[in-house]
């Protein structure tokens, strides 16, 4: 039985536009824009990244850990809670990717509350 779609991704033209590099978007094009703001720049007014405890079942050694260089590991009870600060949600989530990677059985992630800057209050 002939697909429409098996043939339009066995075509025999070796420059198509799937096959060749220059042809593919970009996941963000190259700065042109001024307006943008510069990466190095936060969007936020946050200082220091928030800092997060992650509870694993059972103990994790020290070879298991250094797949976690920004987190510290503490035995409580059963379990291990690793602590410390990623810099966003993109970290998090490559922490619960490895976590998984490994066959560690992620209990629970808990954000820890972070001091946030004095607020002024205008007069009244």
């Amino acid at each position: 039985m002939f697909s429409h779609r098996a043939a339009f991704w066995q075509s025999p033209d070796s420059t198509a536009p799937w096959a060749n590099p220059d042809h593919v978007m970009r996941t963000h094009p190259p700065d042109v824009d001024s307006d943008r703001m510069p990466a190095n720049e936060k969007a936020t007014a946050r200082t220091e990244p928030p800092g997060y405890e992650i509870r694993v079942r059972g103990p994790v050694g020290p070879t298991v850990m250094q797949a976690f260089p920004c987190l510290t590991a503490t035995q409580s009870d059963q379990d291990t809670v690793l602590t410390g600060s990623l810099p966003d949600q993109s970290a998090l989530y490559g922490v619960i990717h490895q976590l998984e990677a490994l066959g560690l059985q992620l209990l629970e992630i808990r954000r820890l509350p972070t001091a946030d800057p004095p607020t002024t209050r205008p007069p009244t």
